[in-house]
């Protein structure tokens, strides 16, 4: 070793060699000696020493005894940041240590000296002494304050005696060193943890001895115990014989270089199929050949089961995408179709190929737009993970169908959105079931809230869930204070004649699933006493469970009372039948036997009951022949019927019966019993054919006085034409001649009479006329020609023709609405009903009376309407009697008989004619006639 240091020492290789000599102190020391004496005996070995330390990247101190520095070489100048001069017989080699470091690294080698009661450098010295040399990894504290990493090695320099006379410190800076080694330790921890975390094992195949060398993840990935001797064989007969092929390590047959093979199958010792990967690197010798197989290996069975199930469900996918009954979809974040199913035509009409690329919203009905638009701009905005909203998509034929859309976005690998994907699923159908279910339930809770009978829905245990109108308007009991109570509870102990405990026990044998009838006995919110039908059903799940109770309530107060007033009423009934003069029968619906006749058959016919009940038809040979048909009308009767006939006696005698039947059926419509009551209307036949001669003797009078009215008509008609003429001359001569002078102050009073004789006149002329007519509408001689007439315009000529010109200066206004149409009537009659109701208008008040046309769908009604002195509310139900006039009218003239012929010509139209008035306000009379007659 040390003619190997002397022969190879140079300038130019003592970088290199003081890096080995760093590594192992016994180069140390004999380059020491070496150098110590090759410079104490030859000048030239000095002269080369000086030139080491100055050339050497090697950090090189000398120290005296003291640990003092004596000599540093310009790499330590380096190294530190100092100048020679600042550090030679100034500082010890301590004072370059990081305090806190040197201090922990002085303990450390404590323990290892003999002497334990030093301290400081004292323990460094005493170290090397007993020692020789010093080697570790220090820190050295530079001049401008920073730390460097450095290999410290420091060894005792002797004499020629053998005494120490200071120590050589071989300083390297070892910055890179430390660095590469820490990227290495993390390098390693890295792959470690990577090997672990992604279940990766190593392993290596030694070509010469056959074996395998495996870490623990290897074993485990193959199921084979830990430390077990795996040879090229043993791990072929894990290799499914199929795959073995995949691990050929012949050298003849490999090739140079990576390989990476298909997921092979193991089959380990445990017994459990795995499917492995193994790749790696085959390593070859120039000389031998393949030499080493290295690689990795991952447990792949979770992956390619995956795999192996995500091709299954890849062509489930495709299938169920065909075949689905929906729309699979996807859109840009445009709102584009990207893709559609064939089911979108199913569903739309539309052809696949001509939607995609449309917007979306296209097809979404207008109404539906805006509301999908905020759904989708809420799922761009990623304000939601998804949506799903009811919309209506158009349909090629022009409709549209319900569907439930349901979206959510996709993104890229890079986690941002690229656009949707979701469903479309057709609920038309389910839409118009909810509809029938909403309209259901709309009639059920009506009928429920609605219905007479008590109501209520409770849990199994009676607690009370809804209750309807009639429960809590029954029982006076408070609904948000009911419900969730028992049943039994829902109203105080005082209200129940019936006890409590039993209508529980009655609710506990229906929760079992038995149906519960029973009469109870409540007192209703007065505290009256009522008998209730009572009843509880229990409603059942698919599976059989009762789930709830459903009770029903009807009051059967009454009907208990009329059952007993009924036992009560039979046996009056036999009390009375036997007593009455009708004939009361029963027969039977089937074989048409007599259940009940009473003795009332016996005092009429002669013959007795006993004969019916033996033979049902025997009283059929007293009915005359005339009237046989009519009885058997009578005995086969389906429906409720009267029929009269008549029947001799034995004495001969004649008597008329009117039998009157009654049909009683079942549920089904099956006829179970005929009911009959037959009075003797003798006495009434009598009396028809009577009155039958007073109606002929009362024609030949209505006749008369026809007659007589007509005839009365014309004879005053030429008096009062005379009267009227003779006093209009007596008014020209008077008033219009200059021959008569009269005196002023009696002409007012002349004038005055004058007026009411012609008002006389006048009013006895209407008189006439108004019984003129009501007897020609009595006697049907009224004519009734009726054709369409423009409403309008007749009601206008009839206001310019009757009212325009008043003495007052008040007129009609007229207001139409609705759109005007031909109306059938009869002008003639209509002006006659319109100018007697507008003239009443005009005469009971003082302003404009208003005629409104209303022109409705199939009717036209008018109204005239004056706000005058009105009609007392008990005169009104008598307004259109004959000569009727109302309380109020005071000195108003008038007959008494226009409304009366007003009615009448109104009813000819086939119309009506109504009175709204209040007394002191006005008076609407309203005429409704149809547009058309029928």
């Amino acid at each position: 070793m040390e003619g190997h240091v002397l022969c190879e020492f140079s300038v130019q290789t003592s970088r290199l060699e003081m890096q080995v000599v760093a590594m192992h102190d016994e180069y140390l020391l004999t380059l020491h000696r070496i150098l110590s004496k090759k410079t104490s005996q030859k000048p030239q070995d000095a002269l080369l020493y000086s030139a080491f330390l100055e050339y050497a990247d090697v950090g090189i101190t000398f120290m005296d005894t003291n640990a003092v520095i004596k000599v540093v070489n310009p790499a330590f100048e380096k190294m530190t940041g100092y100048r020679a001069e600042e550090l030679v017989d100034t500082v010890t080699a301590g004072s370059l240590r990081v305090p806190e470091i040197l201090e922990r690294q002085i303990q450390e080698l404590l323990p290892q000296i003999t002497k334990k009661d030093l301290e400081g450098e004292e323990i460094i010295l005493v170290y090397l002494a007993e020692k020789g040399i010093l080697k570790r990894e220090n820190t050295l504290l530079r001049k401008d304050g920073t730390h460097l990493s450095v290999l410290s090695t420091v060894t005792e320099v002797y004499d020629d005696n053998g005494d120490c006379i200071g120590y050589l410190n071989f300083t390297f800076d070892i910055t890179d060193l430390k660095q590469a080694q820490l990227r290495l330790d993390l390098a390693n921890q890295r792959l470690k943890l990577a090997t672990q975390a992604g279940k990766v094992g190593i392993w290596e195949y030694d070509i010469l001895t056959d074996l395998y060398t495996w870490d623990e993840e290897v074993y485990k990935i193959h199921g084979v115990p830990p430390g077990t001797i795996v040879t090229h064989g043993y791990f072929l007969s894990l290799i499914h014989p199929e795959d073995r092929h995949y691990m050929n390590v012949d050298p003849e047959n490999v090739c140079i270089g990576d390989f990476d093979v298909e997921p092979i199958r193991i089959l380990g010792p445990d017994g459990k199929l795995r499917y492995v990967k193994c790749s790696g690197r085959r390593i070859f010798n120039e000389t031998t050949g393949l030499t080493d197989v290295i690689g990795v290996v991952t447990d792949v069975t979770k992956n390619f089961l995956s795999q192996l199930a995500l091709t299954e469900s890849e062509k489930r996918y495709r299938f169920l995408v065909n075949n689905l009954k929906g729309v699979i979809f996807q859109t840009d974040l445009q709102g584009n179709w990207t893709f559609l199913n064939q089911y979108w035509t199913e569903i739309t009409g539309f052809e696949v190929d001509k939607a995609l690329g449309v917007y979306c919203l296209e097809f979404v009905h207008p109404e539906d737009r805006e509301r999908n638009l905020a759904y989708i701009l809420d799922l761009f905005g990623q304000k939601k993970e998804y949506c799903r909203h009811e919309v209506r998509y158009l349909h090629i034929d022009g409709g549209y169908r319900w569907i439930e859309a349901f979206a959510k976005l996709t993104f890229d690998e890079e986690g941002q959105p690229i656009g949707t994907i979701g469903t479309l699923y057709d609920i038309s159908d389910r839409k118009k079931m909810q509809q029938i279910v909403a309209d259901s339930e709309k009639r059920f809770k009506a009928i429920f809230n609605s219905t007479f009978q008590f109501m209520t829905l409770t849990d199994i245990n009676g607690n009370l869930l809804e209750m309807n109108q009639a429960v809590l308007e029954g029982r006076g009991i408070v609904k948000e204070e009911a419900l969730g109570k028992p049943f039994w509870e829902a109203s105080p102990p005082e209200k129940h004649i019936t006890p409590q405990h039993v209508l529980k026990e009655y609710f506990q044998e229906a929760a079992k699933g038995q149906a519960i009838r029973r009469e109870i006995e409540l007192l209703d919110r007065d505290y009256q006493p009522m008998v209730i039908d009572f009843s509880i059903k229990p409603l059942k799940d698919d599976s059989g469970k009762v789930h709830s109770l459903l009770t029903e309530g009807r009051v059967i107060t009454e009907q208990k009372r009329a059952q007993a007033a009924l036992l009560e009423s039979e046996q009056r009934f036999r009390e009375i039948s036997e007593k009455v003069d009708e004939i009361f029968w029963i027969r039977s619906g089937d074989n048409q036997k007599f259940l009940y006749i009473n003795p009332a058959f016996e005092r009429i016919t002669g013959h007795t009951c006993q004969s019916l009940y033996d033979d049902p038809l025997s009283f059929t040979s007293l009915v005359v022949e005339e009237d046989f048909p009519a009885l058997i009308k009578l005995i086969t009767a389906e429906q409720e019927c009267e029929f009269p006939f008549r029947i001799q006696k034995e004495d001969g005698e004649i008597r008329w019966l009117m039998a009157h039947v009654f049909i009683v059926r079942d549920d089904k419509g099956i006829i179970q019993r005929r009911i009959g009551v037959t009075n003797d209307i003798t006495p009434q036949k009598e009396k028809e054919l009577l009155l039958t001669r007073s109606l002929e003797k009362e024609k030949e009078l209505n006749m008369f006085k026809s007659h007589f009215v007509s005839h009365v008509s014309h004879e005053f008609r030429t008096p009062l034409a005379i009267v009227q003429s003779s006093i209009e001359l007596l008014q020209h001569y008077l008033f219009n001649t200059k021959d008569i002078q009269l005196n002023p102050q009696y002409v007012p009073k002349i004038q005055h009479h004058f007026s009411l004789i012609e008002n006389k006149i006048i009013f006895f002329t209407d008189l006439l006329t108004d019984l003129l007519t009501l007897q020609q509408i009595e006697i049907g001689k009224i004519t009734f020609h009726p054709q369409p007439v423009d409403t309008v315009v007749f009601i206008i000529d009839l206001i310019h023709g009757f009212f325009n010109d008043r003495p007052d200066g008040r007129s009609v206004e007229l207001r139409i609405e609705g759109v005007p149409r031909l109306v059938w009537m009869d002008e003639k009659l209509l002006t006659r009903v319109l100018i007697n109701l507008l003239s009443n208008a005009f005469k009971f008040s003082k302003d404009n009376p208003l005629l409104r046309l209303i022109f409705q769908q199939d009717r036209l009604k008018i109204d005239i309407t004056d706000n005058g002195i009105g009609i007392p509310a008990e005169d009104i139900p008598r307004l259109f009697s004959t000569f009727f006039r109302a309380g109020n009218v005071g000195s108003i003239t008038g007959t008494g008989l226009g409304l009366q012929i007003s009615k009448n010509l109104v009813e000819m139209h086939g119309g009506h004619i109504y009175v709204s008035s209040q007394q002191n306000k006005g008076t609407t009379m309203t005429i409704e006639l149809p547009i058309t007659l029928e």
